[in-house]
C-alpha cells in the first residue's frame, strides 16, 4: 500500500556490472557498451528479466532502492498471479539475519513464518523447492561486524539454490565497503 496514490517518477539510475562476481566476466570480455543508458523505474522488469532474474540495486540513502524493489514486487506478483508455477516473490528485510547469523535456509524459513504467517513446513517446501523469489532489502542494515558474513551466507544459498531469482538492495558506500561480494 506504500505505493498506492503516490505519482511514480524515474530515478537517475544507472547500470553497473562491475560490482558482482560474475564468473564469466573476463572469459568472454563482457562490456558495458549500451549498458551506460539512465534505467527508468519502469525498465527495471526489463532488466531483471535480461539478468535472468539476479538483481543488485544499490544507491544513496533515500535514492530509491526500495521503492524500484517494491515496484518490481508487484509486477512479479502480478505475474505468479497468472501462472501458479511462477515463483512467488516474498519482501524480507535483511537486518533481522544479523540476530541469528543462520543459514539463510533456516533465516528464510524464520522470516516467511514471522512476517508472513507461513507454516513451517510450506515454508521449508517452497525453500527446497525453489519456488520463491528472493526480495532483500536492506543488506546495509545488517549490523556491520556480519555484513560479510551476510554476503556469504547469500552466497553459499546462491551455490545451492542458484536458479532462485533474488533482487538485493544495499545502499553504495555499504556494498563498497564489503570484503566478500554477492556472485
Amino acid at each position: 500500500s506504500s505505493l498506492q496514490n503516490i505519482e511514480m517518477f524515474d530515478l537517475d539510475v544507472l547500470y553497473d556490472d562491475e560490482s558482482v562476481n560474475h564468473p564469466w566476466q573476463k572469459l568472454l570480455n563482457l562490456s558495458r557498451s549500451d549498458t551506460d543508458k539512465p534505467l527508468g523505474t519502469k525498465q527495471v522488469i526489463t532488466y531483471f528479466e535480461q539478468l535472468n532474474g539476479k538483481l543488485l540495486v544499490m544507491g544513496a540513502p533515500g535514492a530509491g532502492k526500495t521503492t524500484m524493489l517494491l515496484t518490481l514486487t508487484e509486477e512479479l506478483l502480478y505475474r505468479a498471479s497468472l501462472d501458479p508455477a511462477y515463483p512467488i516473490p516474498v519482501v524480507l528485510n535483511l537486518s533481522s539475519w544479523s540476530q541469528t547469523r543462520s543459514s539463510l535456509d533456516q533465516w528464510l524459513e524464520d522470516e516467511l513464518h514471522i512476517k508472513y504467517q507461513t507454516p513451517r513446513r510450506v515454508a521449508s517446501d517452497w525453500i527446497e523447492r525453489d519456488q520463491l523469489t528472493l526480495m532483500l532489502d536492506g543488506l546495509d542494515e545488517v549490523d556491520s561486524r556480519y555484513r560479510d558474513d551476510c554476503v556469504d551466507a547469500i552466497n553459499a544459498y546462491r551455490d545451492i539454490h542458484g536458479f532462485v531469482d533474488i533482487v538485493l538492495c544495499c545502499r553504495t558506500h555499504e556494498y563498497q565497503e564489503l570484503l566478500n561480494k554477492v556472485m
